[in-house]
């Protein structure tokens, strides 16, 4: 009797210290949130970081849905904040321009420019656009940040597409959402919104199946007619199965290299040819403005694969042994293709960019949830730190940024003015070129 009671005794004990310990963890990150959300009048940027670095130490349990709704809002807030910060019209080669004056036509019902891309067939911006101005003026950063919450929503359907795919957990899913939100490029997003749209319903795609998969890579094609190359490429590289297919990638993408080099002169003869498929063929391949044009996209590239070295690295020593090939032989079917095609012009920062940036958060996330027991601590903490040191470069340290309203002030909402800015329609290349700003 006595040893029945000790024994339940002991069991309360253990559920006991476990719900104050739960508990413990939960008040903390409700405190974080509240923090970050009392930060966004006065320090937006700051806000942010705690919401991606609150989602990837998501909650367990039932807390987690309501933890991660909060924490999505808290991101999504600050985000269009400090995209807002961003200056536009200042050099000519900024797409964003053409986009803002697009949508600027539709001012009456269905009248406007809605077949100026490619012929008339890429019609899934203007789609966008149309709708947007009936409930936005001429208020550029506004367009802006509407846009922003439009690929967020996509952000956060393609996170439970794969987690409906894979089975994940809330918890995991919560985690997902940071990885996808951290190595979100939101400019690169706005200066090629088309190209970003197009890469968004690709990786929407290859977590679809069936119907659904067909539907959304004819969307990709209405945004930008480069899914027909972008998507069979992410295809084999992020959703195949099969090694050999990814041995046989890694292998030719230096041959095939070589291919497309020498190619050049074939497509400059193909200049005769005036229609939008040779357009976009030319100006992706077609040699132009000197060799200066080539060393900077390898540069670029170079940059971009840069991101996954320290994946790379703690790949070798923290990955379990069924995992570790798997991972290895995955980011190199990504830095291969990628360094061989860098001297394309316009591949890597226009059309793969979203999709490549997107997979390294990915590949970020599979590690950090299936890193080995011994030394997970120390993994996990190395990808957590190497996370807030490209938030914290990207959002407070690069001057880009809040340049048109301070990184933080005493006086609250104090972007409230700027995000309302009014512009009537730009002229694109009245606009001097970014090489004689940087002067």
């Amino acid at each position: 009797m006595n040893r029945s009671l000790s024994a339940n005794g002991s069991v309360l004990e253990v559920l006991n210290s476990r719900s104050f310990s739960l508990n413990r963890e939960f008040l903390f990150s409700v405190g974080i949130i509240i923090f970050g959300f009392a930060l966004l009048p006065f320090f937006p940027a700051l806000s942010n970081l705690i919401a991606i670095l609150c989602l990837i130490l998501s909650l367990h349990g039932r807390a987690a849905i309501g933890f991660i709704f909060i924490a999505v809002v808290l991101f999504i807030l600050s985000l269009g904040i400090n995209a807002a910060s961003y200056q536009q019209f200042l050099y000519h080669e900024s797409d964003f321009t053409s986009y803002y004056n697009n949508f600027l036509t539709f001012d009456e019902w269905f009248k406007g420019d809605w077949f100026v891309y490619s012929g008339g067939v890429e019609v899934g911006l203007p789609f966008i656009n149309f709708f947007l101005s009936f409930i936005l003026d001429e208020k550029p950063y506004l367009f802006l940040v509407a846009h922003l919450l439009i690929q967020t929503g996509l952000l956060i359907f393609l996170a439970k597409l794969i987690k409906k795919k894979f089975g994940l957990s809330l918890f995991e899913f919560g985690v997902l959402l940071g990885f996808l939100f951290a190595f979100y490029k939101y400019l690169g997003m706005l200066n090629h919104m088309r190209q970003g749209y197009s890469s968004m319903f690709i990786l929407i795609a290859l977590y679809s199946s069936g119907k659904r998969k067909n539907a959304f890579i004819f969307i990709a094609c209405l945004f930008h007619l480069s899914t027909l190359l972008v998507y069979p490429l992410a295809n084999l590289i992020y959703i195949s199965k099969n090694v050999k297919y990814k041995r046989c990638l890694v292998y030719l993408s230096i041959p095939a290299a070589f291919i497309f080099f020498f190619a050049f002169d074939f497509f400059g003869r193909l200049s005769s040819m005036d229609n939008f498929i040779m357009e976009k063929l030319l100006f992706t391949f077609k040699e132009r403005e000197g060799y200066s044009v080539y060393i900077s996209s390898v540069f670029y590239s170079f940059i971009k694969v840069v991101y996954l070295l320290p994946l790379f690295i703690l790949n070798e020593f923290y990955s379990n042994k069924g995992s570790r090939k798997n991972l290895r032989l995955s980011m190199l079917a990504i830095i291969v293709p990628i360094l061989s095609l860098s001297f394309l012009p316009s591949f890597i920062s226009r059309l793969y960019e979203f999709v490549l940036v997107t997979s390294v958060g990915l590949l970020y996330f599979y590690f950090y949830m299936n890193c080995k027991a011994v030394g997970r601590l120390i993994a996990r903490s190395v990808v957590f730190g190497f996370i807030l040191t490209l938030n914290f470069r990207w959002f407070i340290l690069d001057d880009s940024f809040y340049a048109r309203y301070p990184l933080f002030s005493s006086e609250p909402f104090y972007y409230f003015d700027s995000l309302a800015e009014e512009s009537s329609k730009v002229s694109r290349f009245d606009l001097p070129p970014l090489e004689d700003i940087n002067k």
